[in-house]
């Protein structure tokens, strides 16, 4: 029933009977097909890295926020009112417009109304919203779920039809395994500039923004707290570091507050006496910074996770060329 609901869907919007929105700017989106774990927040962040030399905003849903509307992150907005995701956004990109709003149509909109030299807009998790029609289209596929099932809800974890791939204009194979698949897809997803990405954790981040190496973790007892779709990635590389790990897992976009901030709590008081060090993701300090006191801080680091794509510089001119083509054309009307 879910996947003709989604069919119909689609096809009344491929039939123009429901209305999209589409601007003269550059509109970038980044998306998936399933509920999660492909990697939205950190290729988001690496596109719009490689737009720093242009006039970027990026716009997010705000999962998880406890407000309604368009919003404006800034490094002092709470994870409850602007949601995990575009609060580390700006954390690590301090000079970019990041934006809350669920309404996509209506949140570029009034982006553009509050700076008429906008040029990019990149929005992360809106590849199943039909109501915008963007400019490029990256469309992330984890490569383990390429192994497995390709079921919807609720019998698999497709939010979506699998062939919606044929909309993307760039696939990105995430968390690669193997380096040689990427023949193997590339056609699989004919006539599509297909990538290939993996992660590289970098360093460890503390309240204070200092940075450490991973290396101070070695043969040291962590407690890992996370609260992302599949934290499997992170758990293996700090078993590889650490002499002892206890992983603290809760569901992904998790609340912290009430039951799961007293197990918390209760596991600081309990290992911090044993000089045990505790590490989260990016995502979930931004929920639990608000939580804890400055003192609990202090035992907190968060990994430094980078995208590293097989062929950046391909990828990069791809990104930039869309920009600057879409720049020439907007200058002609």
């Amino acid at each position: 029933m879910y996947g003709l609901i989604l069919r119909i869907r689609h096809l009344l919007y491929d039939i123009n009977l429901f209305k999209t929105c589409s601007f003269n700017e550059a509109i970038i989106v980044i998306g998936n097909l399933s509920l999660g774990g492909t990697g939205k927040s950190p290729h988001t962040m690496y596109v719009a890295k490689l737009l720093e030399d242009y006039n970027a905003a990026i716009l997010s849903r705000g999962y998880g926020r406890k407000s309604k509307g368009f919003k404006l992150v800034y490094q002092d907005s709470l994870a409850n009112e602007v949601g995990d995701e575009p609060l580390m956004f700006k954390s690590y990109l301090k000079n970019k417009t990041v934006a809350v709003c669920e309404n996509r149509c209506e949140g570029i909109r009034e982006l553009l109304s509050q700076d008429k030299n906008l040029e990019v807009v990149i929005l992360d998790d809106a590849y199943q919203h039909r109501a915008l029609k963007p400019g490029l289209s990256i469309l992330l596929i984890d490569y383990k779920s390429l192994q497995g099932n390709f079921f919807l809800l609720p019998a698999g974890r497709r939010r979506d039809i699998f062939s919606r791939w044929q909309a993307a204009d760039i696939i990105i194979i995430t968390k690669l395994e193997k380096n040689e698949v990427i023949e193997e897809y590339a056609k699989k997803f004919k006539k599509k500039q297909v990538f290939t990405s993996s992660y590289v954790y970098k360093s460890l981040i503390n309240i204070k923004g200092e940075v450490q190496p991973l290396d101070i973790l070695s043969e040291r007892h962590i407690i890992l707290l996370t609260g992302i779709a599949d934290a499997l990635p992170l758990k293996q590389e700090m078993q590889k570091i650490a002499s002892e790990l206890i992983h603290l897992e809760f569901k992904d976009h998790q609340d912290f507050e009430g039951t799961a901030l007293k197990t918390i709590k209760e596991n600081i008081v309990m290992f911090a006496p044993k000089n045990f060090l505790f590490v989260t993701t990016a995502k979930d300090y931004a929920r639990l910074k608000d939580l804890l006191s400055s003192e609990e801080l202090k035992l907190w680091y968060y990994v430094d996770i980078e995208v590293k794509l097989n062929e950046p510089k391909e990828f990069e001119k791809l990104i930039k060329s869309y920009v600057e083509r879409t720049q020439r054309n907007s200058s002609l009307h």
